[in-house]
C-alpha cells in the first residue's frame, strides 16, 4: 500500500475515532438552523455553512468564521504544492503532498453550536499531518466562544485544570506524556450533554499512534 494512501486511512481512523458517538445533539424545540456542507475550491475541502437562523447577522458571523478557516487550509494546502513540486526536482520518488478538510456537527442545542474540524494531509514526513480544530458559537449571537468562556471564575477553570490532569494520570498508559506542566488552558474543545470535551493534538499527551486525545470536562465544573 502507498505510504500517502496509508496516511489517509490513518487520518480516517482517527476522524471515526473522534466522532463516534459524537452524533448532533439537539432538540427539536430548541434547534435552529440547518448545517449544509460546501467545498473550497476542491472537493478534498469541505467545510460548513448555517442557514434559516433568526437572527441573520449571527448566521454571517458563523459562516464567516467557517469559510474563513477553509480558506486558510486552502492557502495551506497551494503552499504545500509548491512545496512538492519543489521536492520533486530532489527527489523524483516521492509521493504526492495533499491537504483535506472535514467536519462533523457534534453538538447544536440550547443556542449552541459545536463543529469539529479534522485537517488532515501529506508532506513528506514520516506521520504525516493532523490537527483538529473545535469551533463553538452562541447561535443566538453568532459569538465564538472560548474555552475560559464556559467557566464562572479562573478558579473554576483550574479546578478543571485540575480533573482533566488527574483524569490522565489515572490512565497513564493512555497519556504518558501528560505531566504537572499539562493544562487545559486554551485548548480547542466541544460541547457534550455531559458538559465539553478538550482536544489535545497529537503529540501533546501521547504518541501519533494514539491519535488525539479527548478529555471530558463534567458539567459541574461549568458556569
Amino acid at each position: 500500500m502507498k505510504r500517502s494512501h496509508y496516511l489517509v486511512i490513518v487520518a480516517a481512523l482517527f476522524a471515526s475515532l473522534i466522532f463516534s458517538g459524537c452524533s448532533p445533539q439537539q432538540s427539536e424545540a430548541e434547534y435552529a438552523g440547518t448545517i449544509k456542507t460546501h467545498f473550497f475550491k476542491t472537493k478534498n475541502l469541505k467545510y460548513p455553512q448555517i442557514k434559516g437562523l433568526a437572527n441573520k447577522n449571527a448566521q454571517t458571523k458563523i459562516n464567516t468564521a467557517l469559510r474563513k478557516y477553509a480558506e486558510i487550509v486552502y492557502q495551506q494546502q497551494n503552499r504545500l504544492v509548491k512545496q512538492y513540486k519543489l521536492d520533486k526536482t530532489q527527489n523524483k520518488s516521492i509521493k504526492p503532498y495533499f491537504k483535506k478538510l472535514t467536519y462533523k456537527v457534534v453538538y447544536h442545542t440550547h443556542g449552541k453550536l459545536s463543529i469539529l474540524t479534522t485537517n488532515s494531509g501529506y508532506a513528506g514526513d514520516a506521520d504525516g499531518f493532523l490537527y483538529i480544530k473545535g469551533f463553538n458559537f452562541d447561535t443566538n449571537t453568532g459569538q465564538s466562544r472560548s474555552l475560559r468562556s464556559n467557566f464562572s471564575s479562573f478558579e473554576q477553570y483550574k479546578k478543571a485544570n485540575a480533573y482533566a490532569l488527574n483524569y490522565m494520570k489515572d490512565r497513564k498508559k493512555s497519556y504518558p506524556f501528560a505531566s504537572n506542566s499539562t493544562f487545559i488552558y486554551g485548548h480547542t474543545y466541544f460541547w457534550t450533554n455531559q458538559g465539553l470535551t478538550v482536544v489535545f493534538q497529537v503529540y501533546k499527551v501521547r504518541p501519533y499512534a494514539y491519535g488525539p486525545a479527548y478529555i471530558p470536562i463534567p458539567k459541574s465544573y461549568l458556569k
